[in-house]
C-alpha cells in the first residue's frame, strides 16, 4: 500500500496542460493534460449545484484519452481517466462522507457488493475542502488515486469499487443529472 501511494504521487506531479482552457463559472479547465505520458482530452465540464437556491458546490471536468458521450464505454474502459474538481465552497468531511455513502449505495445495487474495508478506508481519507481547493480522481488500470490540492490522500485498488466511484458521476444513478450531462457532453 505504501509503495502504491509513493508511486502514485508522481502521476499527478507529471500533470501538465496547454495554454488553452475551457472556462465555467470563473474556473479554467485545461482542454488537455498529460499524466505520466498519457495524453487526456477534456471530454466535458459541469457545475454541481445544491438546493433550490442553486448554491455552487464545485466545477468538475472529465478527461479521457478520446472523446465520447457513452457512459457505459467510459465505465467499462480500463484506460486512464481523470476527474478534476474546483470547489466553490467549504464542504465538511462528514458531509462529504455522507454524500459519498449515498452515491455509492445508489450505484452499487444488488448483486453489486463493495468490500467494506476498501470503502471504509476511502471514506476515512475524505478530507474537508474549502473554497478554492482542488481535488483529482485519477483512474488507471491499477485503481484510483485521490488527490486534494495536489497531495495524494488515498488509493482504491478494488476495480469494482473504482468503477462504482466513477459511476456516481456518469452512471445510471448519478448524484446529479446535470453534472452527468456536462461531463459526457462536449465542452462548452
Amino acid at each position: 500500500m505504501v509503495r502504491s501511494a509513493v508511486l502514485a504521487a508522481p502521476l499527478l506531479l507529471a500533470l501538465t496542460g496547454p495554454l488553452s482552457a475551457t472556462e465555467l463559472d470563473g474556473v479554467d479547465m485545461p482542454n488537455s493534460v498529460d499524466v505520466s505520458g498519457v495524453h487526456l482530452l477534456l471530454n466535458g465540464v459541469a457545475i454541481r449545484t445544491y438546493s433550490v437556491l442553486a448554491v455552487h458546490v464545485y466545477v468538475a471536468a472529465l478527461y479521457l484519452e478520446h472523446y465520447t458521450g457513452d457512459a457505459d464505454e467510459i465505465l467499462k474502459s480500463n484506460r486512464t481517466k481523470m476527474l478534476r474538481f474546483f470547489f466553490k465552497r467549504h464542504i465538511d468531511a462528514d458531509d462529504a462522507r455522507a454524500s459519498w455513502r449515498e452515491a455509492l449505495d445508489s450505484n452499487c445495487r444488488t448483486p453489486c457488493h463493495l468490500p467494506d474495508e476498501a470503502v471504509a478506508r476511502f471514506m476515512a481519507e475524505m478530507p474537508t475542502v474549502d473554497n478554492g481547493d482542488t481535488s483529482t480522481l485519477l483512474f488507471t488500470p491499477q485503481g484510483l488515486s485521490f488527490f486534494v490540492n495536489g497531495r495524494l490522500v488515498g488509493r482504491l485498488t478494488d476495480l469494482n469499487a473504482v468503477r462504482v466511484v466513477l459511476a456516481t458521476f456518469i452512471g445510471a444513478y448519478p448524484s446529479s443529472e446535470a453534472v452527468k450531462r456536462g461531463l459526457l457532453g462536449p465542452p462548452p
